[in-house]
């Protein structure tokens, strides 16, 4: 009996756990906390690298050409785990020789949780959807008005994979492993790239203070404003039960007199909104005596 094995895995949910934590009376706090720090070290530290070059720059009144270059350590696609709500972007910044910011690309509102999506933004992620739900013949990922869906147990198609592959890929031709919508080349025949390359180009106003630096970071969230919002909204427009209505039960804990999607929204308003987790970063600086 003192001697018994203990089988404990991490994947990248650290919110989840804090919540088990904080919200259930559940005890073993030294062990939710285990499980969070582990999450949060294996994301920032044993996922991704990340590489930021300056590619060129003719001086302010030009744009700066930046690339950055994430490679996937891990020995699975990244992101990985359960598609709907996850995602990984690229967060671009570049400040000026006084630290003012000057581009932003990837920016993201904790108050709000709104990732604001640029025209350059760079977002791993898989995006499943219904074969024709909007009668255009494609694979719709939303309700025809913008609204992104989510429906698990509908999905018959992929739109988007953009995950990046992991090293020694070998099914880029299998139909039900292959990037979707997006192109990662051959490393030698049949293996696909364990890395993707982001080219960003920043104009630059003229009369900009130099140096520039570009900081290029790679976040992670578990669960988006947009599929936590999809949830809730769900439940309102088909009238969902209660959980006591649903269980014929009278509990005072956990949802109780919601449902339980409005009970999943509420705990996202109150733990920081999924907050992201940083994965890594890199940065490089430009010429100070640039023209």
């Amino acid at each position: 009996t003192n001697n018994l094995p203990v089988h404990e895995f991490v994947g990248a949910n650290n919110w989840i756990p804090r919540i088990l934590r904080d919200a259930h009376g559940l005890g073993r706090v030294a062990a939710f906390n285990r499980t969070i720090g582990w999450a949060e070290e294996m994301l920032s530290t044993r996922s991704a690298t990340v590489d930021t070059v300056v590619q060129s720059f003719a001086g302010p009144g030009n744009p700066l050409v930046t690339r950055v270059r994430i490679t996937n350590l891990s020995g699975h696609k990244l992101p990985t785990g359960y598609s709907e709500g996850r995602r990984m972007w690229l967060n671009l910044r570049v400040t000026d020789g006084n630290g003012a910011l000057v581009f932003e690309s990837g920016a993201y509102d904790p108050a709000t949780g709104v990732l604001t999506e640029d025209a350059q933004i760079k977002v791993y992620e898989i995006l499943q959807g219904q074969w024709n739900l909007n009668g255009n013949n494609t694979c719709d990922v939303d309700d025809g008005n913008g609204r992104k869906l989510f429906h698990f147990a509908l999905n018959n198609c992929v739109r988007k994979d953009n995950r990046i592959p992991p090293e020694g890929f070998r099914g880029g031709n299998n139909l039900e492993m292959k990037p979707v919508g997006y192109t990662y080349p051959e490393v030698s025949p049949g293996v696909l790239a364990h890395w993707d390359d982001s080219t960003y180009s920043v104009p630059i106003p003229p009369g900009t203070p130099l140096p520039l630096t570009v900081t290029a970071r790679l976040r992670f969230q578990i669960a988006s404003k947009d599929y936590i919002e999809f949830l809730r909204d769900e439940a309102v427009e088909h009238s969902f039960p209660s959980e006591n209505q649903m269980c014929n039960r009278t509990s005072t804990v956990g949802p109780a007199n919601q449902t339980r999607a409005h009970y999943m929204f509420d705990l996202w308003q109150e733990y920081d909104r999924a907050p992201p987790v940083d994965m890594g970063a890199d940065s490089a600086t430009t010429e100070v005596n640039r023209p």
